[in-house]
């Protein structure tokens, strides 16, 4: 709005309609806003990928800025208070109009939603001027209802929260339209109107300065070749170079000094990879969709909308036919969106690759913001046709337009919200929100990290300092030599001063991130800055004595020219601007022709029109729905899922249900699973989440893991929404026919921490919750060889029946009484006539008296007399290693048995590396002596280190156990700590010694010792709680029972020791 008063204010503003008229047009392009900025009235920011991201931008800024640093290209609570580039590299003007709206006396968090409004403002206001150019009144109206109220517009607001990219084009209208002015007409005013302009674009968004510019060149030479004027093309390079100057201060240093951050992380991984992120052309064709307010991550494709694609068809094909001077701008502009369509298509990959730098664009539906512009330009052209019908043709134009784009985006403006501490959150908040969401930097990926750091440092102390009110210091004094006098002590927003007394030569360790830009005085006297390795922290070595230290960040010398620069093209912009207000000027640009006009009748029904709109939206859809929206979460389960579930993950997540087709699958074939998970608190820890396929005996036969369930990073959940999390998982070619399980479970993305399911007693059982029946059949035709994914190739016939094509055996090392799982791949020859058994030794081929295992060769659930001729067949095993097996390199040889014979030749498949294991017999001193008996298992005795402990603290236990006779099953231990009412208020399931001595590893009399760390959960209840002991087969979940001394049954646990949970 002020660019275009800069630029010359709105032209249909200087005209003699009159009062009313002015008035009406005002208040109908606010209107025209402001649908789209009702998700923005509320304080809390709408639930948007990257909404709070921009929102604890702001409290950091606003807090140097409060500082007195007026660009901070250092922001020193970033990275949990070790300081971070951000405002270097990443484009502040968005924050700065935050920052305006702030200082005028909103909160931060009304302030970043008032921004929102204000780039809605700016389209509308920039498209009308741009599109009017041509197109008149109407036209203009329709071009700024058309982009605004695109719907990949108000999702990259609402649903992304863009906020940078959602700036820039609002910006860009004017760029074009000043430019479009100054290349027509040489006058004062569209020079400064130009500049400003794109100065604020390269500042708001300045990689979307790679698709802003390729326009700007086609608008500029068309403009000459239009008006056979090739000064045209001339006349805009003073403000390109203006415009370039006010943004150096940003710009220039950003790119220079690109090489001083780590740089490649805003690109390098798959997250931020475009070839991961070409949209599909159905998506942007597809149509509106209702969206359901309770789901997290609701599916809203990115669309460019039916209606501005067909009125920017249908227009353009009407200008080609009626306006012979206007049908090359919409041709043109049509054949842009095409190309614009393209390059988001998959098909463009090679336009990317040779064009290197798009890279940092990451997604190629970024292009959709320049593809809307020229749609909604494209569609202006329609106004022309109806100008030249009857007199009513263009108000009724444009009222319909924008009744139905308001009815066509009405989904897109329901959306949840953020929970924010307060509405002016603080640093101590910010870093919480860093910790919490896993977003240090406040960026996705250290996108700005200096290269000096290869290690990141352990836990902040200023984290802990800031989240406890106390005063944040930078000095680390570990680095700091014993006998150290610390005599003075200071700190700035970026400035630390100290005086010390050290008895020898030391290190002064700084805990803030080396970046170029810091300085040391030592005394007065500059001082050498060293990253130190690997943590990249500032080190300065100091002599032994009292010193003043000084350590604060200044601008380089290239910064320095940069500022200047933008200085002085500030300057001569103002003079510029004083100079043109002292002359009278108000000559119009010239026109393309004449150009329907809306008239005051049609400013007041589109004003009725939005009004209309809006009391339908707040007395009916905002409280019935009507189709536009609904609400399938109730706070307990899903609605419409296909399969209903509530499985407690570890107290953090829980399964709500599934969409699963009931309808067989041939393996080798693609089953889409849709799961539903909400979290059950504020999740600290990124979760991923899998699906797999197993059969009775928990082999696996599919398995898909989303690395960010649903898209959204777990951290980032929400407690009153849910979640929809789509697997795709391929049954693995050649899985037999039968009956299979689908299970669902999550784990830790860092550690690969399995989430218990936790049952109605607080107890763990297991890793995965069964959420339904898989029936798999025999695929129309065998799966290529290629596709088995085979480790190695074999092809020997085992039987006149049957091939053995190959076999995977893992290669990871095992120990005695370890089970080695293998995978076999079969090829019936002929159809067997018989039922055949694999039969499988480790060590030598196996003999009627030699120890060897057998299983059916197709599984117990498909024999080999069910097989067709050509049939490929996958088959799983598990061969238990003997718990007195050599160590060393050990054949697995595989042999076939008929049902009526003995087992035919045997042929190596493969090696499996076997540990040696370190027996232990002697019985050690422990604490507590039990002697207790589970089965063939003695439960010596343990030790404790604690009997008090609080909530969150580690209590640990040592357990002693020995084999009182050959163990033949495997057995997991179990330790709760049992609190009132049989509250669970600590637990741990493990495979003895962490699952590397399963029980079938022990040998006769062998004492194992056992370690276990027990957290006590946030919800233990204060007071005496006692430790229950005890073991149980993992399959089936049976515990085993406890003994006295003759053999008698005491129950399924020991119960011992009293600990006290402290409140």
């Amino acid at each position: 709005m002020v660019m275009g008063l800069l630029a010359g204010g709105l032209p249909a503003l200087q005209s003699r309609r009159g009062v009313v008229t002015r008035l009406l047009t005002w208040l109908s392009l606010v209107a025209v806003s402001s649908v789209a900025a009702l998700p923005f009235l509320p304080i809390a920011p709408p639930r948007s990928i990257d909404g709070l991201l921009h929102l604890y931008r702001l409290v950091e800024l606003d807090r140097c800025l409060s500082q007195g640093a007026l660009y901070p290209r250092w922001a020193p609570d970033l990275a949990q208070g070790y300081g971070f580039p951000l405002f270097h590299y990443y484009p502040p003007l968005s924050y700065y109009v935050a920052e305006a709206w702030h200082l005028l006396g909103f909160s931060l968090a009304r302030a970043l939603s008032l921004t929102y409004m204000t780039a809605a403002a700016l389209s509308t206001v920039g498209m009308y001027l741009l599109a009017k150019e041509w197109a008149g009144e109407a036209g203009g109206v329709v071009a700024a209802l058309l982009y605004t109220h695109a719907p990949f517009a108000l999702q990259n607001a609402v649903r992304r929260g863009g906020l940078a990219e959602v700036l820039a084009w609002a910006i860009a209208p004017l760029v074009l339209w000043t430019f479009r002015r100054l290349a027509v007409s040489w006058r004062a005013r569209y020079l400064v109107g130009a500049s400003l302009s794109l100065g604020a674009f390269i500042l708001a968004h300045h990689l979307s300065l790679l698709t802003l510019a390729p326009l700007l060149a086609l608008l500029v030479i068309g403009t000459a070749f239009e008006a056979r004027d090739w000064k045209a093309l001339l006349r805009p390079l003073p403000a390109l170079m203006l415009g370039a100057g006010l943004s150096a201060f940003f710009a220039v240093p950003a790119y220079l000094e690109r090489g001083l951050v780590q740089i490649d992380r805003v690109y390098a991984s798959a997250g931020f990879d475009y070839h991961y992120f070409f949209e599909p052309l159905r998506s942007l064709l597809s149509g509106p969709v209702s969206i359901d307010v309770s789901l997290l991550n609701a599916p809203v494709p990115r669309s460019i909308g039916w209606i501005q694609v067909g009125m920017a068809v249908c227009g353009a094909v009407a200008a080609l036919l009626l306006q012979r001077r206007r049908r090359g701008w919409y041709a043109g502009g049509l054949l842009v969106a095409l190309a614009l369509l393209v390059m988001t298509q998959r098909v463009s990959v090679r336009v990317w690759e040779l064009f290197s730098i798009l890279r940092y664009l990451q997604f190629p539906w970024r292009l959709l913001a320049p593809l809307c512009l020229a749609l909604a330009f494209a569609g202006s052209s329609l106004a022309l046709l109806a100008g030249e019908c009857r007199r009513w043709a263009a108000p009724a134009l444009v009222s319909a337009v924008a009744l139905g784009l308001y009815l066509y985006n009405t989904p897109l403006l329901y959306t949840g919200r953020h929970p924010i501490p307060s509405p002016n959150p603080t640093v101590a908040d910010l870093l919480e929100f860093e910790r919490s969401y896993w977003l240090p930097s406040l960026t996705s990926n250290y996108d700005y990290l200096p290269i000096w750091v290869s290690d990141l440092p352990g836990e902040s102390p200023m984290a802990a300092q800031y989240a406890t009110s106390s005063a944040v210091t930078w000095l680390d004094r570990r680095s700091l030599p014993a006998g150290t006098e610390l005599l003075e002590e200071s700190y700035g927003l970026n400035d630390m001063r100290i005086r010390i007394i050290t008895p020898e030569p030391c290190r002064v360790v700084v805990n803030q991130f080396y970046f170029p830009g810091w300085r040391a005085y030592l005394d007065g006297s500059p001082r050498d800055v060293q990253p130190i390795p690997p943590s990249g922290l500032i080190g300065i070595d100091l002599g032994a004595g009292e010193h003043t230290l000084q350590v604060r960040f200044e601008e380089t010398p290239l910064r320095r020219a940069c500022a200047l620069v933008s200085l002085l093209s500030a300057v001569l912009l103002a003079a510029v601007a004083c100079g043109s207000l002292r002359r009278s000027n108000s000559a119009a640009a010239p026109r393309a022709g004449a150009a329907p006009t809306l008239g005051s009748w049609g400013w007041a029904l589109l004003a009725a029109t939005t009004a209309g709109y809006l009391i339908l939206k707040t007395t009916a859809i905002d409280r019935l729905g009507l189709g536009f929206w609904t609400r399938r979460f109730d706070g307990t389960a899903v609605s419409g899922a296909r399969v209903a579930a509530s499985a407690n993950l570890g107290g953090e997540l829980q399964l709500l249900g599934a969409d699963l087709s009931d309808a067989p699958i041939a393996s080798g074939s693609t089953l889409y699973v849709r799961l539903y998970w909400r979290a059950l608190r504020r999740v600290g820890a990124e979760y991923s989440t899998s699906l797999v396929l197993v059969d009775d005996e928990g082999h696996v036969w599919g398995q898909q893991d989303s690395l960010h369930p649903g898209g959204y990073p777990t951290t980032r959940w929400e407690a009153d929404a849910y979640v929809a999390d789509d697997h795709p998982l391929l049954v693995l070619p050649g899985t037999p026919p039968g009956r299979y399980t689908l299970r669902a479970g999550a784990y830790d993305l860092r550690s690969g921490r399995q989430l218990d399911v936790i049952d109605e007693r607080g107890a763990p059982a297991g890793t995965a919750a069964a959420i339904g029946e898989v029936e798999v059949v025999r695929p129309a035709s065998p799966p290529e060889v290629a596709s088995l994914g085979m480790a190695r190739t074999i092809q020997a016939p085992l039987s006149a029946d049957l091939e053995l094509l190959g076999a995977s055996l893992p290669d990871v090392p095992v120990y005695p009484g370890a089970r080695v799982s293998f995978t076999l791949f079969w090829r019936a020859l002929h159809r067997p006539a018989t039922y055949y058994q694999t039969v499988a030794s480790l060590g030598r081929p196996p003999t009627p008296d030699s120890r060897q295992a057998a299983w059916a060769t197709g599984g117990p659930s498909y024999p080999t007399t069910a097989w067709e001729p050509g049939e490929i067949v996958r088959a799983q095993h598990d061969l238990l290693v003997p718990g007195d097996a050599s160590a060393g390199e050990l054949p697995l040889w595989i042999a076939l048995r008929p049902a009526a014979g003995a087992a035919g030749p045997a042929i190596e498949v493969g090696r499996v590396q076997v540990l040696p294991i370190e027996r232990r017999r002697e019985v050690p001193p422990m604490e507590v002596t039990l002697g207790a008996r589970f089965g063939p298992i003695r439960l010596l005795g343990y030790d404790l280190d604690r009997r008090e402990v609080r909530r969150g603290e580690v209590l640990h236990l040592r357990l002693y156990w020995q084999a009182a006779e050959p163990i033949s099953e495997e057995y997991t231990v179990f330790t709760h700590l049992l609190g009132p009412q049989e509250h669970i208020s600590a637990q741990k399931d493990s495979v003895p010694v962490s699952g590397t001595r399963p029980t079938t590893s022990w040998a006769q009399g062998e004492v194992i010792v056992d370690d276990y760390d027990l957290v006590v959960r946030d919800d233990a209840p204060a007071g005496t709680h006692r430790l229950e002991i005890g073991l149980y087969e993992p399959a089936s979940g049976r515990r085993l029972p406890l003994l006295d001394a003759a053999g008698r049954e005491q129950g399924d646990n020991i119960r011992v020791d009293a600990i006290t949970v402290l409140p």
